[in-house]
């Protein structure tokens, strides 16, 4: 089976979106229809921030001036 989910967490006013995908065997699935991350092949996971942190994470206007000119 191949699963997908995201999960959104809000903190201190910023949204973190986690992603995962990835294959998962029938058999694996507890009657609490739950699995552990472990059993989850070819896993991608991924996290993405929208908010003060995640803006802070691209370059400013005075950086990608200086690497458009070097």
């Amino acid at each position: 089976l191949y699963l997908v989910g995201d999960h959104k967490v809000k903190v201190n006013n910023e949204i973190e979106t986690i992603k995962i995908s990835g294959m998962v065997r029938p058999e694996d699935i507890s009657p609490k229809n739950t699995i552990f991350s472990y059993q989850i092949a070819k896993a991608e996971i991924s996290i993405n921030g929208v908010g003060v942190v995640g803006s802070k994470q691209n370059p400013g206007v005075l950086t990608k001036v200086f690497n458009w000119f070097f």
